[in-house]
């Protein structure tokens, strides 16, 4: 029974929801949380998107996975929450910095244990242990986003790295999932260059994978008040409002695309090591 439902959810059309992330500052939400250094990273995730992931499509004491992990911040939220975690990222700081920076989430009470190690995310079976097979719940990651081209419209050089990069990550997240295992993708849209970052990407890296999008959500960015959207961040436009439905397009910083996928894997891909890892 539980087969055919999972079969027919991978068949319907992609669920659409909004999830409200701007209810607080996001300063707020970062407070206490990071090691000094933290800030330099251009590309932080919002924290209350990380818990919000976590909370909805995982379970204490599950796995979660960042194989674009940066300072940490889907890592910190999954200790916090009772997930135990690991993150592969390439540049050995922000390695350093976000594996700081789970030791400061366990000792605020986080009951989850995480790793980070460096390497190469289109590569993981490179730089993940074989022991992790079959066993993560949940990936929620980013990709790093380009940076905006003043007086062009796209770069569409970008457009394709971004698509095929991803494709290589969630190639090598496959051998590691659980058969109930759900993928999360998240993708930033610039203030002034929305195009930079083409919302097919994900999709077209996932469908490449061998995933099935079942869920697109927007995180809103700003605080949702009286159906107008308030920005709640100093990178968002300054004192800004636009009907919450009407115009969300015109305000494209004021929201995340979210993907979420599943995978109905072959049997080959699901056995999990018999001696399994903690990390």
């Amino acid at each position: 029974m539980a087969d055919r439902q999972l079969s027919a959810s991978l068949m319907s059309p992609p669920q659409r929801s909004v999830w409200l992330l701007g209810q607080r500052p996001v300063a707020a939400q970062r407070r206490g949380k990071y090691v000094p250094g933290s800030a330099a990273h251009p590309q932080r995730m919002w924290p209350d998107l990380a818990t919000a992931a976590i909370i909805r499509y995982s379970q204490p004491g599950d796995l979660v996975l960042d194989p674009l992990a940066g300072v940490g911040t889907t890592l910190i939220e999954a200790v916090a929450a009772g997930r135990d975690t690991i993150g592969v990222d390439y540049e050995p700081d922000w390695v350093r910095l976000a594996q700081a920076n789970l030791h400061r989430a366990n000792r605020a009470g986080g009951t989850g244990q995480g790793m980070v190690l460096a390497g190469d995310a289109t590569a993981l079976s490179d730089v993940l242990p074989s022991a992790l097979r079959g066993r993560v719940a949940l990936v929620v990651t980013s990709p790093p986003h380009g940076r905006p081209l003043q007086g062009r419209v796209a770069n569409r050089t970008r457009r394709v790295d971004l698509a095929a990069g991803m494709t290589a990550v969630l190639t090598g997240c496959l051998p590691l999932l659980r058969p109930d295992a759900t993928v999360v993708v998240t993708l930033r849209r610039h203030p002034n260059h929305p195009a930079v970052e083409a919302p097919d990407a994900i999709p077209a890296a996932g469908a490449g994978a061998g995933l099935t999008l079942i869920e697109h959500t927007i995180g809103l960015l700003a605080d949702a008040h009286d159906d107008r959207l308030v920005p709640t961040s100093p990178v968002r436009p300054p004192a800004t409002t636009a009907p919450l439905w009407d115009d969300l397009s015109v305000h494209t910083s004021a929201y995340e695309d979210i993907y979420v996928f599943r995978h109905q894997p072959s049997a080959d891909l699901v056995a999990p090591d018999q001696h399994g890892v903690r990390p």
